[in-house]
């Protein structure tokens, strides 16, 4: 596994936990969009991987 896939892999589980431990949904939200942008760089990754 490259270190990039890693690091957006580590980024998108603390952006997971993050939604989990948010107070209100207005930062839930936040840390869904992230999550989301680092979900789709991870399905980059691996579709150019091959």
């Amino acid at each position: 596994m490259s270190a990039e896939l890693q690091t957006y892999r580590e980024k998108l589980q603390f952006e997971n936990a993050m939604i989990r431990q948010a107070p209100d949904e207005e930062t839930a939200k936040v840390h869904k969009e992230r999550a989301a942008g680092y979900a789709r760089r991870i399905d980059f990754l691996l579709h150019k991987r091959g």
